[in-house]
């Protein structure tokens, strides 16, 4: 019920702004053609019964109304309540709590049950009318075609649907008979004998709202005038006259809106009359002129831009949670899109941020459809409060961007937005994926599962024993991180991974991971931890093996050579100086997962000597052991006592040949050495993961 009173007031407020807006039109083009003002009506029309509408880049109907943003904050959704536990002792000595919950009575449903009354009211009411009004007419005589002549009635008027009749009272003047007749048929040419019912029973959807009864009643004077002005166009002054008097004398009294009949003499006989005498046919140019305005303004009543940015479409729009991008579901992204709409006006422009933007709080990236030169938004916090940055394709892969920060009103809102966010993030997705778990029934849905993985370190093989349950399954991973950090971090990325697994493949036994192609045996040991057990616990499990994965991710596979600590002394430079920092520059060097790089340098006053580029860089293979005494170069000077963690990573070729370099981890700090084929060392840097870009 609730959805649905939400809907019609969406569709009712979107009405009620076209309404106003024709209205307006309506005012201003007095002198225009009346079948142009009819056809607006039908836009009111098409907004009181469709509750979808086309894409536009702009609209005349406010975004807020057609989002249905309005609607929800009229109209909100009734919250469901628990009461606390109860004690209730019962007539056994035993004792228990018994936790009630409850949902509140949705308002939404004696509402709906008021608007179905009232709407199913006025439909009866228009059945009942149209089939008294047929039995008065059953017995009128045909006189020729599709008129016919009573004497149950004092009017002229057309009745029918599929085949309309024209229906005449006995003893009408006969110089007013052929004035009638045209403007009876101008109404069944017009098809005005169903445009008026069918807007009579989307005002029944409609019936509380006052401006669409007004609405109703000013069509129903427009269809009249429109027949009126088509069947005086022809005519000459004194048959001009003739109708006029004709409507003078047929003319009716005021009563209420009605679907039925087409009566001649209805809506206001005098001023149709007056109409009539002082009308004069429009120059072509005005007709054609108010024709264009009316189809544009037609246009954007009909249309939405809604979902739209300075008249450009967002496609697309993602945040980042734990380091990973994360797409939104289509109502957030609208929700989000009329949120910064209004604040785009008010914008300032400031100075480009000296850190990236992509390294702040609170990203929210909005991405525009190609039709017109790319365009991005970007949202972050910084300095308490919400900026700007929207980027523009300007060719190749250059992209313009300027920045901005909004008006501090901007922040309450978009913190209000984030708290949703948050929830779809680590509450409705994590829920979402519990809703499917279930036996697997083939491979692909094993790896279907285990995508996260393939998003962090590419290709990996399966294999899957089916023959009994629990379905066994190992995963060989290509590649693993060359850093012992990295694979205390891979290890517990991977056993969250397998819990993960086993909650949502319900019928298979703990993962056992290996890698393909490695220097000894690398293998990690089942985890024969229990896979959650409620929608809370797999929450949990979610968020950690998230986190898990984002600190994967903070590996990044570049660092910076911080401080020369050795150069061999037959080195260009080396031995001229002892300020060893002063001869490189940029210097650095990548191991991951994937590759190994190294870009390392001495400049000297006359002479650039490269030490190290790309000597490696496609599917290295690494060999991480702890750290004995005596391997690490005497020459860096360092009490290795004070350290608690100490590793050695040697780097081979993808044939298993020692490379020559190696990476040590002592704590938190990295040193990157590469020795000659000698065995001598030619250079020893401190690293800095910090400093990696």
């Amino acid at each position: 019920m609730t959805e649905f009173c939400q809907t019609l007031f969406t569709m009712t407020a979107a009405a009620t702004a076209a309404a106003l807006a024709v209205m307006a039109l309506r005012f201003l083009l007095k002198k225009a053609p009346r079948w142009v003002t009819c056809a607006l009506w039908l836009v009111v029309f098409l907004r009181m019964v469709c509750p979808v509408t086309f894409e536009a880049p702009v609209s005349l109907v406010p975004d807020t109304i057609t989002s249905g943003q309005v609607t929800q904050q009229v109209m909100p959704a009734p919250a469901v309540t628990s009461t606390p536990p109860v004690s209730q002792t019962l007539p056994q000595p035993t004792q228990t709590e018994i936790t009630v919950q409850t949902q509140a009575r949705d308002p939404y449903e004696l509402l709906f049950l008021v608007w179905a009354a009232g709407a199913g009211a006025m439909a009866l009411w228009a059945v009942g009318s149209y089939v008294r009004l047929r039995r008065r007419v059953a017995d009128a005589v045909r006189i020729q075609d599709n008129i016919y002549e009573t004497d149950r009635v004092d009017t002229p008027f057309v009745c029918g649907f599929v085949k309309p009749r024209i229906y005449l009272p006995v003893g009408l003047d006969p110089a007013h008979v052929p004035h009638v007749v045209r403007h009876e048929q101008a109404h069944i040419k017009r098809l005005d004998h169903l445009t008026k019912p069918l807007f009579w029973l989307a005002l029944c959807l409609h019936w509380f709202n006052p401006v669409l009864w007004l609405a109703y009643i000013l069509f129903c004077r427009d269809l009249e005038t429109a027949c009126d002005q088509r069947v005086i166009q022809d005519l000459d002054r004194q048959n001009t006259a003739d109708y006029a008097a004709a409507l003078l004398c047929l003319g009716r009294e005021k009563s209420l809106p009605q679907a039925v009949p087409l009566a001649f003499g209805e809506e206001n006989a005098k001023v149709r009359v007056k109409g009539v005498l002082n009308y004069k046919k429009p120059a072509f140019w005005m007709v054609l002129v108010t024709v264009i305005l009316c189809a544009v303004v037609g246009f954007l009543l009909l249309g939405s831009s809604e979902g739209r940015l300075e008249g450009r479409k967002v496609t697309d729009s993602c945040t980042w949670a734990e380091g990973s991008p994360v797409h939104f579901p289509q109502e957030l992204q609208a929700e989000a899109v009329q949120m910064i709409k209004p604040y785009l006006r008010t914008k300032e422009e400031i100075h480009r941020p000296e850190t990236s933007p992509m390294e702040q709080e609170g990203l929210t990236h909005l991405e525009c459809d190609t039709t017109l030169p790319a365009r991005s938004y970007l949202l972050y916090r910084q300095d308490d409060r919400v900026c700007l940055q929207i980027s523009e394709y300007t060719g190749g892969d250059q992209f313009d961007a300027q920045y901005y920060t909004l008006d501090p009103a901007f922040s309450e809102e978009y913190e209000a937005w984030l708290a949703r966010l948050d929830q779809f993030l680590w509450e409705e997705r994590p829920d979402a994926l519990y809703a499917t778990a279930g036996p697997l029934t083939k491979q692909a849905e094993a790896e279907s599962l285990l995508h996260p993985l393939w998003q962090l370190f590419g290709t990996y093989t399966i294999e899957m024993d089916t023959s009994a349950e629990p379905y066994s399954l190992s995963v060989q991973l290509q590649r693993i991180p060359g850093l012992h950090s990295q694979q205390q971090a891979l290890q517990e990325y991977l056993r969250l991974l397998s819990l993960y697994f086993q909650t949502l493949a319900t019928n298979t036994e703990p993962i056992q991971w290996s890698r393909e192609n490695t220097l000894g045996d690398w293998a990690m040991t089942p985890s024969f931890e229990g896979a959650a057990q409620s929608k809370e616990e797999f929450r949990t499990l979610y968020r950690q093996m998230e986190t898990a994965a984002s600190r994967l991710r903070q590996y990044h596979p570049w660092y910076y050579a911080t401080q020369a600590l050795y150069l061999a002394p037959d080195l260009p430079g080396v031995g001229e100086t002892d300020d060893l920092s002063a001869l490189y520059q940029h210097s650095g060097w990548g191991i991951d997962a994937s590759g190994f790089s190294a870009d390392l340098f001495v400049d000297t006053e006359d002479s650039h000597q490269v030490l190290a580029e790309d000597r490696i860089s496609h599917d290295p293979l690494y060999d991480c052991a702890p750290l004995s005494p005596g391997e690490f170069p005497p020459e860096a000077n360092l009490d290795l006592d004070r350290y608690q963690v100490k590793y050695r990573t040697i780097i081979y070729d993808n044939q298993g040949q020692d490379t020559g370099y190696r990476v040590y981890e002592l704590d938190d700090e990295l040193y990157f050495a590469h020795y000659r084929t000698d065995g001598s060392l030619e250079y020893l840097f401190q690293a800095s993961p910090e400093a990696a870009y």
